[in-house]
């Protein structure tokens, strides 16, 4: 039939570009309407301004053979025309198969994708040309209008009104474009993922205008930040406390020592402990001065007074406090007590005097340490000139750095994350630990008179953007049981999928389903307890090959006894099944006699309860 000013308007709505003969404009729609997108419909592709030969976004049905287009037997006159890869054969493109119907060809592209100043008939509108190849004319009389969406030519005129010239018969022929490009799933580039199917613990990384995924890790493994890694993510394994190696060493407990070994400072790592050698200072090694007897090589020069406590007399040139194989060069006084005492020695006044050595240790101004003494554990961390001591850490703590402390680093926890039936051994303040029996999340604190578990307490509200499961299997009896309760409303903005269904207690929607291999009679297709659902209302569906067999029954029972009615049966070639019903072992049971061998039943129940 043609097309109405409804259907056209309807047309307009929705949003679907049509084209028109000249002249032929369309009223504007009066009133409130909505306008309806359906994701699978939404184009995610790019449609350029210009139209290009064919992508893998855009097929170009050229002018040379363009697409033929096949009339809808439906419509009175042969007015109405349509897109479809089967335009070979009319009957089979009209009979409203699912393989007739996959032949349709839609999603044609509209001018309105045309870049700005695009002159008429150079961009995206279709042409429409008749079996001679005769371009019909947007000023034609015969008031042809085509869908873009659905790939429909309507002749809203007869046949004789076309132009001068123009064939007066089918088949016509289009010329234009197709959008052929992906539909419904949103990329990075629009602001989507470009994924339509998850793996549980799938992480999106952005890199660029992508997302990728970046599948979950193994069990206890942590994200870590790593620049070499593809995504500049990776999943690394840590130890409970943290730290998984240290200096090449991986055992669970590690301790720290001071040594003197080797020419320099260095740090030795063997089996669980880090020496820290300080060596002795000598002609060949750099480090402490000790109280040893020690040789020093290389000139060194004293900006301040050096003090030699010792009174060992001197009676040689090799004994003393201070001996020097060779000659002594002082720019200043030389005082001593005796001038007498004095052999060798050119003297400015005649006299040395003795000073006092301020202190009993080697700073690190000079090399040393600025201690003579450590308890187990300690660590000399450097400050500018001097050495600040650290002591050791509690057991299990790790050393980390820390600005805000006055060595730049310090001992600190690392929580650790449990999942488990039971609370874990030994914890440590800040701890958490998942309860995996009841979902408990619980973190051990001393709150200052004991330490303990204590349950972490979400909030009146929690919002999830991910997934959420729940692996409790409990079934539901009212409305206090079953693996998820809830005390007030439960609000869904999408559908809810339920084996069984139970309002109130009073009756339950129940479905079902039989895929049948052989005509045997009596097969059970539904099977619900006897002693707590009366009354089933059914509604079955039967599918066999293309035929279809859909009707109602009504049925209960005394206990003993199933009386049943069938009624509201409608089939599309012949009926496909008988019905029966009975009582075995305790249920009420439907049962179907199906006339094919294979035959697919659907059943949806409400059963109302005793």
């Amino acid at each position: 039939m043609p097309w109405t000013q409804t259907d056209l308007s309807f047309k307009k709505l929705s949003n679907k570009r049509i084209t028109t003969s000249t002249g032929k404009g369309l009223p504007e729609e009066k009133g409130a309407s909505t306008l309806e997108l359906y994701l699978p419909d939404i184009k995610t592709g790019i449609i350029p301004g210009t139209p290009p030969n064919t992508t893998t976004d855009i097929l170009f049905y050229t002018g040379a053979i363009g697409q033929t287009l096949v009339v809808d037997t439906s419509v009175p006159n042969n007015l109405t025309y349509f897109a479809t890869t089967g335009y070979g054969n009319t009957t089979s493109a009209n009979d409203g198969s699912a393989l007739s119907e996959s032949a349709r060809l839609g999603d044609w592209v509209s001018d309105k994708y045309d870049a700005f100043g695009t002159v008429s008939g150079a961009g995206y509108e279709i042409k429409v040309y008749d079996r001679n190849s005769n371009l019909i004319t947007k000023s034609d009389s015969s008031n042809w209008l085509f869908d873009y969406q659905t790939g429909i030519l309507v002749f809203n005129n007869n046949l004789t009104s076309y132009g001068t010239g123009v064939s007066t018969s089918g088949p016509f022929r289009i010329v234009g474009h197709r959008y052929v490009g992906q539909k419904g799933v949103i990329p990075a580039t629009y602001g989507g993922l470009g994924y339509t199917t998850y793996t549980l613990g799938d992480l999106f990384v952005g890199s660029g205008n992508t997302v990728f995924k970046l599948p979950v890790g193994t069990d206890n493994f942590v994200l870590t930040a790593d620049s070499t890694a593809g995504y500049g993510l990776t999943w690394k394994s840590t130890a409970a406390t943290g730290i998984t190696t240290l200096n090449s060493l991986t055992s669970n407990f590690q301790y720290f020592e001071v040594g003197t070994s080797g020419s320099s400072f260095n740090i030795s790592s063997s089996g669980s402990t880090h020496t820290f050698n300080i060596p002795i200072a000598g002609t060949g090694a750099t480090g402490l001065v000790s109280t040893l007897a020690q040789s020093f090589a290389g000139i060194k020069t004293f900006t301040n007074d050096v003090v030699l406590s010792s009174s060992t007399a001197s009676i040689s040139t090799s004994s003393g406090a201070l001996t020097v194989t060779g000659g002594v060069g002082i720019g200043g006084s030389l005082f001593v007590t005796s001038a007498a005492n004095v052999s060798g020695i050119i003297l400015d006044n005649s006299v040395i005097t003795s000073g006092t050595w301020a202190g009993s240790t080697i700073t690190a101004y000079y090399g040393g340490t600025g201690y003579n003494s450590y308890t187990k554990g300690d660590i000399l961390v450097g400050s500018g000139n001097t050495f600040i001591k650290l002591p050791v850490g509690t057991d299990g703590y790790v050393l980390g750095a820390d600005s805000s402390r006055p060595t730049g680093i310090g001992w600190t926890t690392v929580t650790g994350v449990t999942v488990s039936d039971n609370a874990p051994p030994s914890p440590k303040s800040a701890d958490l630990w998942y309860n995996s029996t009841d979902g408990g999340l619980l973190i051990y604190y001393n709150d200052g008179d004991s330490s303990q578990w204590t349950e972490i307490n979400l909030g009146s509200g929690i919002d999830l953007t991910q997934q959420f499961i729940i692996t409790n299997t409990s079934n539901a009896y009212d409305t206090s049981s079953g693996a998820l309760v809830v005390n007030g409303g439960a609000g869904f903005a999408s559908t809810v999928f339920a084996q069984s269904f139970s309002v109130n207690g009073g009756y339950d929607f129940i479905n079902s389903s039989l895929t049948t291999s052989a005509t045997t009679a009596d097969q059970v297709a539904l099977s619900v307890s006897s002693s707590v659902f009366r009354t089933l209302k059914i509604t079955v569906q039967v599918k066999s090959s293309t035929n279809i067999h859909s009707q109602e029954i009504l049925l209960t029972h005394d206990g003993t006894d199933v009386f049943m009615t069938e009624y509201a049966a409608v089939y599309s070639s012949s009926i496909l099944t008988t019905f029966n019903g009975d009582i075995n072992s305790g249920n009420i049971r439907l049962l179907v006699t199906p006339v094919n061998a294979v035959s697919t039943y659907k059943i949806a129940c409400m059963a109302i309860r005793d």
